[in-house]
Parts: structure tokens; sequence; C-alpha cells
């Protein structure tokens, strides 16, 4: 193809023209193949053009995806209430999710605080929330003690009670 040629074929509607005489010189089936060719490269330009433009403009966005930590839904971040339970210089707080399953936590006092309940005993390490046994979470959801038991580390009992409880 000559330099000609490939000039025409980039102007676009404006090198109508000069694609008609190099069609003449070609041949009939020539001049189809032509016009969709520069049809296409027309396309082509005129979409990295309006590229170009916004990118300049500043309209991109960036496909990155969220890791899955971060993409929660609100509801997940809604917590009902937050009972605590003190006594004996110990402090734990109990969190109730939207999802129905609860949180322990041992906000104050020594380490090798164990909650016994029932049939459940939960280790509870201080300022790290622990899962309550989804059995155990329902029946405080639907109805909260006014204390819970605890074990210390010697072995001792001990209750914890909630504030006005």
């Amino acid at each position: 193809m000559g330099r000609d040629l490939y000039e025409a074929l980039s102007k676009g509607a404006a090198g109508d023209a000069e694609l008609a005489e190099h069609a003449a010189e070609a041949g009939e089936e020539v001049p189809v193949l032509l016009r969709m060719l520069a049809e296409e490269a027309a396309l082509r330009r005129a979409a990295a053009d309006l590229a170009a433009a916004e990118l300049e403009e500043g309209f991109w966005v960036d496909e990155t995806e969220a890791s899955d930590g971060a993409q929660r839904l609100a509801a997940e971040d809604e917590e009902d209430e937050e009972p605590v339970f003190s006594g004996r210089g110990y402090r734990v707080r109990v969190r109730f999710r939207v999802d129905g399953s609860a949180r322990i936590e041992q906000e104050a006092g020594p380490g090798g605080l164990t909650l016994v309940a029932g049939e459940h005993w939960v280790p509870l390490q201080p300022g790290q929330a622990t899962r309550l046994p989804q059995p155990l979470a329902d029946a405080w959801s639907a109805e909260l003690p006014e204390s819970i038991e605890v074990l210390d580390l010697k072995g001792d009992r001990l209750r914890l009670r909630r504030p006005g409880g």
C-alpha cells in the first residue's frame, strides 16, 4: 500500500475522493474492502480519541477488586446491644451481631478467664473477641442473664454481674 493510499484511509470521510481514485486504479472489488477498512480505522480512531479525552478530563475507573475483608454489608457492622458483666476487677463485654452470632471479650482483669455457661466453656483472652457457641448466643439473645459465671486462672468460680442486675 502506497503512502498516499494510507493517508487517504487515515483521513476518513475527508479522504473519500482519494480512495475513489485508488479504487478506479485497482478494480471493482477493492473499493468495498477499502471503504470497510477506512470505516473501521475511523471508528477506532474516534474511540481512541474519546478515551484519551476522558482520561485527560478524569473520567476513569479503578477496576481493582477490594479485598474480601473490606467488602462487608453495612448491616454486618451494626450491633444491637453490648451488655457488660463486671466484678472483682474483671469486665467482660458481649456483642450481639445482626447475623445472630455473638462475641465475648474480656476488657479488664488478668488473663486466663474462662466463661462457664452450662456445658459450654469458653476461654477468654484480654482484648481479644471470642465467638460464643451458637446455642449460647441464641439463648442469650432471647434472654440475657443478669450474671455470668467464670473461672479464673486459679480455678476459683466468680460471678460477674451486669450493672443494675
